[in-house]
């Protein structure tokens, strides 16, 4: 579409085909795989709790980032990503929060569910 190498300037390249000069530099960045990681979380804490509001989403994420993952040091992203799950289902099997009457989320959110646990 835009020929940096014409005789036309990029201005007018742009002013033709109706671009934005800003949109011919950009370059997309990726993400890193923190970003991601925290993108999955947030996603399986809103589809999990989708009544959750992003203030609880976030308050839960700075539970999760004091409780576990400052305290390990983990080698791999799938080591993090195990791990940190194994921490929500603590959080919200066994974990009696305070604000809940000492209940679990599960049995608050969900009545008591029996969860099966793997061998």
């Amino acid at each position: 579409m835009i020929d940096r190498k014409h005789d036309l300037p990029v201005t007018r390249q742009c002013q033709l085909l109706g671009l934005n000069r800003s949109s011919v530099y950009y370059q997309p960045m990726g993400c890193s795989d923190e970003d991601l990681l925290l993108m999955r979380l947030i996603d399986e804490i809103h589809l999990k709790r989708p009544f959750y509001g992003s203030r609880r989403i976030r308050n839960d994420l700075q539970d999760l980032k004091y409780e576990e993952v400052y305290l390990k040091a983990y080698e791999t992203v799938a080591e993090a990503r195990s791990s940190i799950g194994n921490y929500f289902r603590f959080y919200n099997r066994e974990r009696r929060h305070q604000s809940l009457d000492r209940q679990t989320p599960d049995q608050v959110y969900e009545g008591s569910v029996m969860w099966p646990v793997a061998a």
